[in-house]
């Protein structure tokens, strides 16, 4: 049997759920649940490849209710450009769930429980049906160039939260295409995937987290900030935020803030990006790249803090690609706006600062 049959052994590994759904009703559970998915993978993880798609439309169907940590780790070769951005973040992860063996990847957990690739999907749709004792509610700030201010309210139901639980928060990049990769050989073992989801890019308040309690129908807010590393895409940074037992495992509620600032818009499209917006802060005119999965009819748009549209470049129908139109800024006062693209049914914002 290969790794991944063994891995992905469908008898044992759906069990695994069983046990955190008969544990969540040891309190009082009244919130809607948002449902955490974690993957263990690499760029260099043949069968990855295959649970990818399985993983995005587990996140998809959750409408809201589900989102995903892929952690990049250094097997079955060690050559992930994400892991060696952040090997001591990954492996703190990969040895909370197994302190003693490394985790192969593809290796998936659905709220803290060991899943299997053919019951990713279904182990997180029943899931979403068991409420959550504690609700999470996340904003994510932008301030300065590339720095984040984080807010994590947690509110507990009527039994409080008590016992060894931590709130973990972490910085996500939300998808990375490399186009420039496909059909090359960028790094020994590359599997030939191109678009990367969820990434972990930071373990914010470190991989430890921080403890929590909680008195019944008590409200606790906590803070933390981190900074944008040179490659990480501002229009795809958010925050996740879950709370978990230290003792079993279990994740009891996790939130997630917008991939950018309050107000921004954004409607995920498989294949669709909005890449580079550059330069920013900009004076005279920004440019925009992109890429379209589709034919789609396609128009960037610039509003200021009031909603009002200030600019307007409409690009008209174009097919599946990457492209790059420019706003002319000379008429547009110094200030922060937000540009958006439309592209068909996809949406996807970024903060621009003009100055003068």
């Amino acid at each position: 049997m290969n790794k991944l049959s063994t891995l992905f052994c469908t008898t044992l590994l759906a069990s695994g759920l069983v046990g955190i759904a008969s544990r969540a009703t040891a309190q009082e559970a009244t919130y809607d649940r948002v449902v955490l998915i974690e993957e263990f993978m690499s760029a260099t993880c043949v069968p990855c490849v295959e649970v990818t798609p399985i993983m995005n439309e587990a996140v998809d169907a959750g409408k809201g209710k589900a989102v995903s940590i892929r952690y990049h780790v250094n097997q079955p070769q060690p050559y992930d450009p994400w892991y060696k951005a952040n090997p001591a973040d990954v492996e703190a992860r990969r040895t909370y769930y197994s302190p003693n063996d490394p985790l192969e990847p593809p290796h998936a957990r659905i709220d803290g429980a060991l899943s299997s690739k053919d019951y990713i999907i279904p182990d997180a749709a029943e899931r979403r049906t068991v409420k959550a004792p504690i609700g999470i509610e996340v904003t994510q700030t932008p301030y300065g160039s590339n720095e984040y201010n984080v807010s994590v309210k947690v509110t507990a139901g009527p039994d409080g939260l008590d016992g060894d639980y931590r709130l973990r928060i972490v910085a996500v990049e939300g998808l990375v295409v490399r186009d420039d990769w496909k059909g090359g050989k960028p790094f020994p073992g590359y599997n030939g995937e191109v678009e990367f989801h969820d990434i972990m890019r930071k373990m914010v308040n470190s991989p430890d987290g921080e403890a929590i309690t909680l008195k019944p129908n008590e409200t606790k807010t906590f803070t933390a900030s981190y900074t944008r590393g040179a490659d990480w895409q501002a229009n795809q940074m958010y925050t996740v935020a879950f709370v978990q037992n230290d003792d079993d495992l279990a994740v009891i509620q996790t939130g997630f803030s917008p991939k950018s600032a309050s107000g921004v818009e954004h409607v995920s499209v498989r294949g669709f990006s909005l890449g580079s917006v550059a330069p920013n802060p900009a004076a005279n005119a920004v440019a925009i790249g992109y890429t379209l999965g589709a034919t789609a009819d396609v128009a960037i748009e610039l509003r200021n803090a009031l909603g009002e549209h200030v600019a307007r470049v409409e690009a008209g129908t174009q097919e599946a690609g990457t492209y790059h139109k420019g706003i002319d800024l000379t008429n547009i006062p110094a200030g922060s706006y937000i540009l958006t693209l439309r592209a068909g049914d996809y949406v996807a914002s970024e903060q621009v600062v003009v100055v003068k």
